[in-house]
């Protein structure tokens, strides 16, 4: 996702879908019940989604971006939130109709944080 590309209209109607394609990903595992799409309810929140795995014991906090090539954009808040909340914090990557799992945690060294990109490389696909 460049967002020197596209005007501020767009990249909102792109991560408003790029969030409901991860919402209904996540409806068909773990049903609507332990489902949560915060975005919609206050988007001061720093994640976008949660969810439980084991029918409302813990949740698990998503950040939902889009991409292309090798990069995304996160907000200090969002980065801060989840470090701090590292083991119950995930970002889903969307790239067309895929979805990915970044499965790498924000406090590793192979990240590189700068302005609010964050760079990466080998990207596995699950």
């Amino acid at each position: 996702f460049n967002p020197n590309g596209s005007s501020n209209k767009t990249k909102s109607e792109i991560g408003k879908t790029s969030e409901e394609k991860v919402y209904n990903h996540l409806c068909q595992k773990y049903t609507k019940e332990f489902v949560h799409n915060k975005a919609k309810e206050d988007e001061s929140l720093h994640y976008d989604l949660r969810y439980s795995p084991n029918k409302g014991y813990t949740y698990i906090y998503v950040e939902v971006k889009t991409f292309s090539k090798d990069t995304f954009i996160i907000s200090r808040e969002e980065y801060e939130f989840g470090i701090d909340k590292k083991d119950l914090y995930e970002i889903w990557l969307v790239k067309n109709d895929e979805l990915i799992i970044f499965d790498h945690k924000l406090e590793e060294t192979n990240l590189v944080v700068k302005d609010y990109y964050v760079a990466f490389s080998e990207l596995e696909i699950a």
